[in-house]
């Protein structure tokens, strides 16, 4: 039982964090790093590009800019707060992001003080070890999905802002 819950833990961890992995020579990634700094002082100095947010369920933190090169969060930030508006809904996410850091904490010490219970043969324990994880692990998909939706707002007013559109 362990074993599969275990498993089945990890199997949606991994799930959740997976990257894209791209395929490229060491040549190739030295131009690709080279190429992706031009255009991001190109883009900050002279004529500013739109943030795009990458399509699919697995790449739902990954942006790039409109000319196709991923950007980093470092530098995600960097554009962000260079409009005056976003730097609320900057602090909204952060504060979002921290509540989501701590209820996973709270549902991976849940999980494991429920293992022990069950080793134990505590079953009280184990069942409300067992429900506090599943609550811990709710509350930290929603949180995330809230400082998401603020890192979303922010990445829309640097765009409106950018395309000279007034923010209200």
């Amino acid at each position: 039982m362990k074993k599969l819950i275990s498993i089945s833990f990890l199997s949606l961890f991994f799930c959740l964090y997976a990257q894209e992995a791209e395929v490229v020579s060491g040549a190739k990634t030295e131009q690709a790093s080279a190429h992706s700094d031009v255009v991001f002082q190109i883009a900050s100095e002279d004529a500013p590009f739109l943030v795009l947010h990458r399509a699919g369920f697995f790449q739902v933190f990954d942006y790039k800019l409109s000319d196709g090169t991923n950007i980093s969060y470092s530098k995600l930030n960097k554009l962000l707060k260079t409009v005056p508006e976003n730097k609320t809904v900057l602090v909204k996410k952060n504060v979002w992001t921290a509540i989501d850091y701590a209820f996973f904490a709270g549902f991976c010490t849940s999980l494991a003080v429920t293992y022990h219970a069950v080793d134990k043969g505590w079953d009280d324990m184990a069942y409300y070890g067992a429900a506090c994880s599943v609550g811990c692990f709710l509350f930290a998909v929603i949180s995330g999905m809230t400082a998401q939706s603020y890192r979303a707002t922010a990445v829309d007013n640097y765009n409106l802002s950018v395309m000279g559109i007034p923010l209200n």
